[in-house]
């Protein structure tokens, strides 16, 4: 891998010779004011989207933006309690001067930040589908849940889980490799076709996230049939030195950690690095005891034995921002060891659930993950546009170690080594964004990667594969100003190759010798190519209202495990067998936007159809496993099937300091040849927060929040055949924060009360589920954030 980072830094120097060289350079100065008493405002952040560099507002409400390359400007500006701007400025022949912006007065929260997409860079009214944004300030706001549950408050996304610490988002009841996840331009790979695989992301490193909530293969390619989740880290640093540390406490599992950050920019050079650590013991659920197959067993002192684990992240980032662009190279290390209850892994008894006396010993099964990440990431800009490239590689290894038993009669395994997978790609994507002519806009782009899974241990669960993707897309978006239509549209073709290794295992005598062997997997060689297309139409007939249409058709290759696997996936209580004839997944999507706002009032309804010709999913079999633990086999195989849904959001401001922020959502599945829904199908869910705020301005305590969340879920008897139903149940939540004026800097503290009452309830997507474990108890969490530097 040392190779792949030296070669990142030979491109980052030669881009960095090209982003320097000689040429004009322009500025766009003017002043920023309120809409309606045009009162200068003080301290609004003005950003050039293709450069990632940021000047604020002075006392007199004015700005200067210093540096830019002749061409177009794509310029957005964001100011506590006013709605979010954006524009195109263009510095062709001269610096522009006099910009006079008007901001809007908005005590909605969604409007003050700026929606907008990272890849076609076209603001919120110009989209035709859903997308939300969390900022800063939700992330902080919820910072005592991981990064998957932050996510599942939003409505259409919930969360797949094993336990309190590993965790997968689902959008509108799709999940796994149906939801594309991008972390610095690249599509994250982590064996993500696992349910009980979770994000190795760093939450605290996390600026933004965008969410794509519908088809998005257009843009992204076969991984994104139902969603985006784009997690964008900080852009360009100002010049200085500064930093920034944080600290967390959490009552349930008694974890600790926190994180470091530190960054600079000086002339043209910027450097970012972050640490961030944590360590937790066994969690703590509202119950003493659990079934599982008519048997009842103990749940000492309340905790889940063996739950405990921890995580260690770090990242480093350097780049260059020229008067042409900006080019920076990444690299961080997600390390993470968690363990498994011992009822997860085989069938649960009494011994291996008892306490053993150390709640934060990482005992076995566990799993150990390490991600490595290298990238590349370059913004150039020219006259007629800007290039945008991203490159780089991931090594993702995943190891579940879990205690030695004898397989048959083969001898006993010498060490915990269950599976050892390695998990290697290559990624590069390019996209050309030309800028507007004639009220047109075209973006074409290509994207490639190769990849390659290696296995080892003593089981086997999946054998070693290669894959090779490349595909290549035009989108355009035409605006017609004087009917207020956007109207979008695009189309792209992919193809992909797919391999596999031949693997055996010994049969063995019972004077332990070999007798034969058994074929697990054949040898593969698998070709798939197939096209994505989308249609979509926003209309704003006024100020207040934003109408959107979006018709798409998409596809999805199988992942490795739907055509590969074939063994027990501990975690998931069966034997998993793939179907090496398994064909692409075609989904022919529909999706309808009806958004209202005003200045306290905010509602948006976003109803959607989905019909899925050849959707892959697990179906148990008439057969059972003959290997240790089996269980029943689980087969994918492919059925037509429709998912529908809808959600509502809705915030008011009665008055500016009382936030009420509320949503509903639910879906439904229906396979279309067993007359059955799907499994894992989300239950219809409610979600009601009340916030009252606070900005005393100059005092010492210079701001603060507190408010409550409630969450109710209904009852799930949509259920598939062998799955359990969920019942309904509800779980109340508590925050409070104050910021603090520590000399110059700002002190936040965040203190938060999840499960107030200690509630029982089972969520119906956890893996846990199936042993009638219920989900974390009462928990209390303290964070505490401290900049430091200017």
């Amino acid at each position: 891998m040392k190779i792949q980072a030296g070669f990142c830094l030979i491109i980052v120097l030669l881009f960095t010779t090209s982003l320097s060289a000689q040429t004009s350079v322009y500025a766009i100065q003017g002043r920023v004011v309120d809409q309606i008493s045009n009162e200068p405002i003080v301290g609004a952040v003005i950003e050039s989207h293709e450069l990632s560099v940021a000047v604020f507002t002075d006392s007199l409400g004015v700005f200067t933006l210093e540096n830019l390359p002749s061409g177009k400007h794509h310029i957005h500006v964001e100011m506590t309690g006013y709605k979010a701007y954006a524009d195109y400025f263009s510095t062709t022949d001269s610096s522009i001067t006099n910009v006079l912006i008007l901001l809007a007065p908005s005590h909605i929260e969604l409007q003050q930040v700026l929606i907008e997409s990272e890849v076609s860079r076209s603001d919120y009214a110009h989209q035709s589908l859903d997308l939300m944004v969390l900022g800063k300030d939700d992330l902080r706001g919820s910072a005592s849940m991981t990064l998957s549950q932050k996510l599942s408050r939003l409505p259409g996304v919930t969360q797949l889980s094993s336990g309190a610490n590993i965790a997968k988002p689902v959008i509108r009841g799709l999940s796994g490799n149906r939801i594309l996840v991008s972390d610095l331009g690249m599509k994250q790979e982590g064996q993500q076709w696992g349910s009980d695989h979770g994000l190795e992301l760093d939450p605290y490193g996390v600026d933004r996230i965008e969410v794509v909530k519908g088809p998005a293969s257009l843009l992204y390619g076969s991984d994104a049939l139902g969603g985006v989740i784009r997690v964008q880290t900080p852009g360009v640093p100002e010049k200085g030195i500064r930093g920034q540390v944080q600290s967390m406490y959490r009552s349930n599992n008694d974890y600790i950690g926190g994180s470091a950050s530190v960054e600079g920019a000086r002339q043209h050079f910027f450097a970012k690095a972050r640490v961030t650590w944590s360590e937790f013991g066994d969690y703590k659920i509202p119950a003493e005891t659990f079934t599982y197959l008519n048997r009842t067993l103990p749940i000492y002192n309340n905790r889940l034995r063996n739950t405990s684990g921890k995580e260690l992240h770090y990242q480093t980032t350097i780049g260059w921002a020229g008067k042409r662009g900006v080019v920076k190279s990444t690299w961080s290390h997600f390390h993470q060891k968690n363990g498994l209850f011992p009822g997860i892994v085989g069938i649960p008894t009494g011994v291996n659930v008892a306490d053993d006396g150390n709640r934060r010993d990482i005992d076995l099964p566990h799993q150990v993950v390490d991600h490595l990440k290298w990238a590349l990431n370059a913004s150039l800009t020219r006259e007629k546009g800007w290039l945008q490239i991203d490159a780089g590689v991931q090594q993702n290894t995943r190891r579940e170690m879990i205690r030695p038993h004898q397989q048959g009669y083969a001898p006993l395994p010498t060490d915990a080594n269950a599976h050892r997978l390695v998990l290697t790609t290559y990624q590069a994507s390019v996209r050309w964004h030309r800028h507007e002519m004639k009220h047109w806009r075209f973006i074409p782009g290509a994207s490639a990667s190769w990849q390659q899974n290696n296995r080892a241990g003593w089981e086997f669960l999946l054998p070693n594969d290669r894959s090779v993707t490349a595909g290549t897309f035009l989108f355009a978006e035409r605006n017609f100003e004087s009917k207020n239509i956007i109207i979008n549209g695009g189309l792209r073709v992919d193809g992909a190759r797919v391999s596999s290794e031949s693997y055996s295992t010994a049969s063995w005598s019972s004077a332990q010798e070999i007798v034969g062997y058994d074929l697990r997997v054949a040898n593969n060689d698998r070709e798939f190519y197939s096209w994505s297309g989308s249609a979509g139409l926003s209309y704003t007939p006024s100020k207040r209202w934003n109408l959107k249409w979006n018709l798409a058709r998409s596809f999805r290759v199988p992942n490795q495990a739907e055509l590969f696997i074939n063994g027990v996936h501990h975690g998931t209580f069966r034997h998993e067998q793939g179907n090496a004839s398994l064909n692409n997944e075609i989904g022919y999507q529909a999706d309808f936007t009806a958004l209202f706002e005003s200045k306290s009032f905010y509602v948006k309804m976003t109803p959607y159809f989905n019909y899925f010709e050849g959707f892959i999913y697990l179906r148990p079999t008439a057969q059972f496993s003959t290997l240790p633990d089996g269980g029943q086999v689980y087969q994918y195989t492919q059925h037509d099937a429709i998912f529908t849904g809808a959600e509502l959001y809705a915030e008011w401001h009665p008055i500016e300091a009382l936030h009420l922020e509320g949503s509903i959502d639910g879906v439904y599945s229906y396979n279309l040849i067993t007359t059955l829904p799907l499994p894992f199908t989300p239950p219809v869910r409610g979600r009601l927060q009340t916030t009252f705020e606070r900005d005393l301005k100059e005092r010492r305590l210079s701001g603060y929040e507190f408010g409550t969340t409630y969450l109710v879920w209904s009852s799930q008897f949509n259920v598939d055949r062998n799955e359990n139903p969920t019942m309904g149940a509800y779980s109340i939540d508590l925050f409070a924060q104050t910021t603090w004026k520590w000399r110059t800097q700002e002190l936040v503290v965040k203190v938060a009360l999840n499960n107030l009452l200690d509630r029982y309830y089972l969520n119906h997507l956890s893996a846990y589920r199936q042993l009638n474990l219920p989900e974390q108890g009462r928990n209390i969490s303290v964070l505490i954030q401290l900049p430091i530097g200017k």
